[in-house]
């Protein structure tokens, strides 16, 4: 951990002696600062990692921040280093899955950190991991999600106040740690249930941005949920046209349903879950085209049928996620890495966690959407994976068609690294609209390459 008070004393007394007090005061105040800041910074740093066979020439932070010091309320964190040539000119991009209960360390693992982790346990370089061009911040929010903990029950109970909060805080404990990000240029990235915690942070960073010292440059908001009629609404279509569900369990359940499949009336809530019942569970519903994993035994509830089942009281109950979700439970709950990762080993990490009670307090994100547009010069970027039925992108558009924007740039198909079609794009007056072509709910994970293709383009300020 460095020097400590007491020896760097004795040190300086042998460079300078006696006969200056004042400047030997004045240069142990100063020395003594920089070595609290060095400890404080150095305690969370990481080593080598169980499992890695291979070096690194970027740094990696992991650890707790503090948001709520009566209660020692604290949001574990994992932070990498830019690869890039000059990472102290790069962004700072914080990362957040949704849920709400889902952690966003495990899209560090699965989507877009440096490292993934394998069968056996190995870890294997990702080389497409965002922190290539940017310094990437995964935070585990809110409280009684993954590591994060609280001495204080009440601190179990969030609604998407409390989470903007709280994710508020965590970033200013976070700046305590690493100061040298204060006046950086930053950026929000999420998914999912961050289609809630990205536009109510960015709202209380704009009430607040006195008090935070970062500089807000835009944010991109994947597959998230934005308006519930609108996203609800999506989900049937898309498993008739993807031939998931017969066309007489679709004519069924709009007929029960008088065509709008936010009803909660028993007859809509049965046709539904009669239909999505007879899909089977070997589909992954966050990507229709992929195979399930077989192998482990974990289960999953989907982020959105969660929401969908408290709201309507229809929904899939579980899901077989993909086979990098059940390596990196196994990895983060062996003791050795929640040591090596300073993370409180008496904590079962989950990918998705039940500890949190969340209240569903809005239904609309529109109105901040139309607030950022019109009142900041925010970026803001929406995309969505094309064959997710848990979001549909067509939902997507719906919703973006509440905003009334004006189109800019007209629908037209955007190429990734490699010259394919990566999706299509639509500019609109303050906001771009992208689909990733073959992604499902998780872009980063299913197209990774187009989704480091998007994001890099985005930071640089360069046409997708």
């Amino acid at each position: 951990k460095g020097v400590t008070p007491p020896q760097m004393n004795q040190i300086l007394q042998q460079r300078i002696g006696s006969s200056d007090r004042r400047m030997r005061s004045a240069v142990v105040v100063a020395v003594l600062a920089l070595v609290a800041c060095t400890t404080a910074f150095d305690s969370d740093k990481l080593g080598t990692l169980p499992g890695q066979h291979f070096t690194t020439k970027y740094n990696q932070y992991a650890g707790y921040l503090t948001i709520n010091p009566d209660t020692e309320g604290e949001l574990f964190y994992w932070y990498s280093e830019s690869q890039s040539a000059n990472p102290a000119k790069d962004p700072l991009v914080l990362w957040l899955n949704g849920g709400p209960g889902c952690s966003s360390v495990s899209g560090y693992w699965s989507e877009n950190g440096p490292f993934t982790a394998t069968k056996d346990g190995k870890l294997i370089d990702n080389p497409t991991a965002w922190n290539k061009v940017a310094n990437v911040l995964w935070v585990e929010s809110p409280i009684g999600v993954g590591f994060s903990r609280s001495n204080s029950s009440a601190d179990y109970h969030q609604d998407d106040a409390s989470t903007a909060e709280g994710n508020f805080h965590a970033l200013q404990s976070f700046l305590k740690k690493f100061p040298e990000f204060e006046g950086r240029d930053f950026y929000i990235f999420g998914e999912s249930y961050a289609g809630h915690y990205i536009p109510t942070l960015v709202a209380y960073i704009l009430d607040h941005k006195t008090d935070l010292a970062l500089n807000l440059k835009g944010f991109g908001a994947g597959n998230p949920l934005t308006y519930e009629p609108a996203d609800f609404q999506a989900p049937m279509p898309f498993y008739r046209n993807h031939a998931l569900i017969s066309p007489e369990a679709y004519e069924a359940a709009y007929e029960a349903c008088n065509g709008d499949f936010t009803n909660t009336d028993d007859a809509c809530t049965s046709a539904v879950n009669s239909a999505e019942k007879a899909m089977g569970n070997r589909i992954d519903a966050y990507d229709v085209l992929t195979d399930v994993c077989l192998e482990g035994q974990m289960r999953g509830e989907n982020a959105a049928y969660r929401i969908r089942q408290a709201r309507l009281g229809s929904g899939i109950s579980e899901l077989t996620p993909p086979c990098i979700d059940e390596y990196t439970n196994k990895y983060l709950n062996r003791a050795d890495v929640k040591a090596a990762i300073h993370a409180d080993a008496s904590i079962e990490w989950q990918q998705c966690s039940n500890s949190v009670q969340y209240t569903f307090s809005h239904e609309s994100m529109l109105p901040l959407y139309s607030r950022f547009m019109d009142e900041t010069d925010l970026k803001v970027l929406v995309y969505s994976g094309d064959i997710d039925s848990v979001l549909p992108f067509t939902g997507t558009q719906a919703w973006i068609k509440e905003l009334k924007r004006p189109i800019t740039k007209a629908w037209a198909p955007w190429l990734d690294s490699e010259g394919q079609t990566g999706g299509y794009k639509v500019e609109y007056d303050r906001m771009t609209f992208i689909t990733i072509r073959g992604a499902g709910h998780m872009v980063p994970e299913f197209r990774p390459q187009r989704a480091f293709d998007f994001f890099s383009r985005f930071l640089a300020g360069k046409e997708i």
